[in-house]
């Protein structure tokens, strides 16, 4: 998804919309783009510019109310971190 761009704008399930071109935004859109499986933070840092990922995901869960859920892969340096839209 690197490189796209797309001209969205998200409802969400709290509060209306997100604009489209907020980290936000490209973040639940690379988020959607995997259908249910695992996007690393580096792939979030790139489709997104944000280096604050795990904030802007807090955001979409707290603010937005979106269920994102996150994991963290300790077997390798650096551990690498990984999030996904679950099921609702």
């Amino acid at each position: 998804m690197s490189g796209t761009q797309t001209n969205l704008t998200f409802e969400t399930p709290k509060r209306g919309r997100l604009r489209q071109d907020s980290q936000c935004a490209k973040i639940l859109a690379a988020l959607r783009h995997a259908n249910g499986g695992w996007v690393s933070m580096p792939s979030l840092v790139a489709d997104s510019g944000s280096f604050n990922i795990h904030s802007r995901v807090d955001e979409l869960r707290q603010v937005h109310g979106y269920a994102i859920q996150n994991e963290t892969d300790v077997s390798v340096r650096p551990h690498l971190s990984r999030y996904r839209l679950a099921e609702s």
